[in-house]
């Protein structure tokens, strides 16, 4: 883990206990024993939450989380944007929010056009496995992995720090850049090559049918040229 000695947020919500989200309470507990953790998830994942004790409460809803100085949207990407659209009724303007999906320029256009004030900086640590959910959650998962953060109003420079330092102190590599060029990041080194995977799959299945009914038209010749001779 990477040696930030304070907690950068002593107290955090972690909104959605997958992979990544409760991969992210291991390791806070783990690099803060003192940091106070609060999740909302399914009753069942939060019960295993607390056994494992990744968390120290479980809530129900945004409104249960109480006072926290980072919440961290750890849900699908638009489930993300409707949770970020309820928090200013819920957290103060002086709580942190980030979160950590794939894409970014839509939550912080999202962001952007909030009535009420919300300190958003779009985030998304590029730690992964093959298999996702809490049960293979592990504080281990951001270790010398990146963490790219994506403020996009003056106001991010201190707590672009924060973060960095949060991300730090979870054993990554934080970096910053603008929603727009990170979206077009992603598309180059993952997006894409995951399209053009899946097409290959899918080239490679239409071929093995070809074969197979060029194979099956073979035998069904062959049979007919042995009731001939």
């Amino acid at each position: 883990m990477g040696e930030v000695a304070q907690p950068p947020f002593p107290r955090i919500a972690v909104v959605g206990l997958g992979l990544i989200g409760g991969s992210i309470a291991f390791a806070a507990r783990r690099a803060w024993p003192s940091t106070h953790v609060v999740a909302i998830d399914r009753e069942p994942v939060l019960k295993e939450a607390v056994a494992r004790r990744a968390i120290d409460a479980a809530a129900g809803d945004l409104a249960d989380i109480g006072d926290v100085d980072l919440i961290v949207l750890a849900a699908p990407v638009r489930q993300n944007i409707v949770l970020l659209r309820r928090i200013a009724e819920h957290t103060s303007p002086f709580t942190v929010v980030t979160d950590v999906g794939g894409t970014k320029r839509t939550i912080v256009e999202a962001a952007t056009a909030l009535a009420e004030p919300v300190t958003f900086v779009g985030g998304h640590p590029l730690g992964g496995g093959a298999r996702g959910g809490f049960e293979f959650a592990t504080a281990s998962l951001f270790v010398r992995r990146p963490w790219i953060f994506t403020p996009h109003d003056e106001r991010g420079g201190n707590v672009v720090a924060r973060l960095s330092d949060f991300a730090t102190g979870l054993g990554a590599l934080p970096s910053t850049m603008t929603a727009d060029a990170h979206d077009r990041l992603m598309a180059l080194i993952s997006h894409l090559p995951q399209l053009a995977a899946t097409a290959l799959m899918s080239d490679l299945q239409r071929a093995e049918v070809i074969d197979a009914v060029f194979d099956d038209a073979g035998r069904w010749r062959a049979e007919l040229m042995k009731g001939r001779d």
